[in-house]
């Protein structure tokens, strides 16, 4: 996957097309619909808030949205819709659809899974009202240029409050509020380690029974843990929990007596296990009927289960008959890669990269020296995590051909993925970048493959991306991923599509499969 480069940005971009491909599997070539390019404007919502009073901001499980929506005619198309609320660094609900048009939130309250209000947002003139800055109604229209976030300001619903206070009809709030703090709760994280991956940031599915002194069944939730600690509400009145945390095909499952609950803990539900190990990834094309085979990389490992051998395969213009067009084999001490060679078709020798680890085992220099061309020397200095968990990584790079000087710059959030990065050469160019990622687990971080821009190792899969590149630009992007996933959580299908980066014109559609 790593190409022979002559000039600082064609091999920049290179490589950021390589990062883009770190992604996830798809499976083999296929008739079907054309998958095409992707609509412009989006017609979908979704109801965000930045604090909840009294609440600390980390996720919370089982607490919902309930919310009128009207349409210009002040028909009411939504009504006491229910919508679950988790947490990525605000309280968010899952996108919702609606037909294009000019709508408004008319009622927009946070309950509880019994249905009890716990959070409000006041109607503009209502009583409640000055203690927001943007009291109801939100407008919004459809569809948008993106997704919209009706950014909402709740305020506390306290026991002796009244609906008719925050302008809602008077039964509204039904018998009463309960205070999301003051139940009996305890915290629930679900952490996993793959191989020597941890995975402590990933959402997952609860089911929650209480029982009796008599181990009579009382109860049974379903409820959905965000990424990170959750604070699961229990009931007061049963005598045993049994909690169950669903993830990847697993069950993890813990039953606590009510006088054992601490309150202060937090009960980690997961395993560890060894990673699944890539075995090969065919990429087709879409040519307007069907995809068609372009390429496969085949991964050999030696016997401690180290990445040995890679074969890029691709096909021959003259026939379409499959050949190696190039090979990296890859030389190991203490455990780690030391030198990665390189060799062209027909097996002839054309480079290799060699690392240097610092006393905490992380590369800290890089040398790629192709055969009769360039040398790329490359220092990795990494810089510790700040107040948010922010950590960075500055890479500085310099070339036996040109005196030009490259620094590039990786941004590393908590959940282990490089969600930023920018890089800018002596004379005036700069790329940038910024990623979102999903929750799964990504196979190349599993394989202790470094390259010359240590871009294997987020933990998880990109889903979305925004480059911008100044002086230099590559003529097309990935504007859209898709994947399928098996039941460990490893992807098997990624789709891509790529526009130009200059128009904004869909391109062309890929297919990669991914096999283990």
């Amino acid at each position: 996957m790593k190409h022979t480069f002559r000039s600082v940005f064609t091999l920049f971009m290179a490589s950021l097309l390589f990062l883009v491909s770190c992604k996830k599997p798809v499976e083999p070539q296929q008739p079907g619909g054309d998958p095409g390019p992707m609509p412009g404007l989006s017609h979908k919502y979704r109801i965000t808030a930045d604090a909840l009073p009294g609440l600390p901001n980390q996720p919370i499980a089982n607490i919902f949205a309930k919310f009128d929506v009207k349409n210009a005619q002040d028909e009411l198309v939504v009504n006491n819709k229910l919508v679950a609320i988790s947490y990525n660094g605000k309280f968010v609900t899952e996108e919702m659809e609606l037909p294009a048009g000019s709508y408004r939130i008319s009622k927009l309250m946070i309950v509880s899974g019994t249905g009890n209000v716990l959070y409000a947002v006041p109607v503009t003139n209502s009583a409640k009202a000055a203690g927001v800055s943007k009291p109801l109604a939100y407008p919004m229209v459809l569809p948008a240029a993106t997704s919209l976030d009706i950014a909402s300001e709740f305020l506390k619903v306290e026991a002796s409050d009244k609906a008719v206070d925050f302008g809602y009809a008077a039964d509204e709030f039904g018998t009463g509020s309960t205070p999301v703090e003051e139940a009996l709760s305890i915290k629930i994280k679900t952490s996993i380690k793959v191989g020597d991956v941890l995975y402590d940031s990933i959402p997952s599915s609860l089911v929650y029974r209480t029982f009796s002194a008599t181990n009579e069944l009382l109860s049974v939730k379903f409820i959905s843990l965000a990424a990170g600690t959750n604070i699961v509400q229990l009931d007061k009145t049963a005598a045993q929990h049994d909690f169950i945390v669903q993830k990847w095909g697993r069950d993890y499952t813990k039953r606590i007596a009510k006088t054992d609950i601490r309150t202060d803990a937090v009960y980690v539900f997961g395993e560890e296990k060894e990673a699944k190990k890539l075995r090969s990834e065919i990429t087709s094309r879409w040519d307007g009927n069907q995809y068609k085979a372009e390429s496969k990389n085949s991964y050999l490992y030696n016997g401690k289960g180290q990445l040995l051998k890679i074969e890029y395969m691709l096909k021959k213009a003259s026939d379409g008959s499959p050949f190696i067009a190039k090979s990296e084999m890859f030389e190991y001490a203490n455990d780690k890669v030391e030198k990665i060679n390189a060799y062209g078709e027909n097996n002839v020798f054309t480079g290799a990269t060699l690392f240097g680890y610092n006393a905490a085992g992380k590369v800290n220099r890089i040398t790629e020296d192709i055969l009769n061309g360039t040398k790329t020397d490359v220092a990795v200095t990494y810089h510790g995590a700040n107040a948010d968990g922010i950590s960075e990584i500055s890479l500085r790079y310099s070339y036996s051909h040109t005196s030009i000087i490259m620094n590039y710059y990786q941004r590393w959030n908590t959940a282990g993925n490089r969600f930023s990065e920018n890089s800018q050469t002596s004379n005036g160019n700069n790329e940038g970048g910024e990623y979102s990622y999903d929750h799964n687990i990504n196979p190349y971080a599993h394989m202790n493959w470094p390259n010359l821009f240590l871009s294997n190792t987020s933990k998880n899969n990109l889903v979305a991306q925004q480059r911008s590149y100044y002086g230099s630009y590559p003529t097309n992007v990935a504007y859209s991923f898709e994947y399928k996933y098996d039941n460990e959580g490893y992807p098997i299908e990624l789709v891509r599509r790529y526009k130009s980066y200059l128009t904004g014109q869909h391109l062309f559609t890929t297919k990669t499969v991914y096999n283990y």
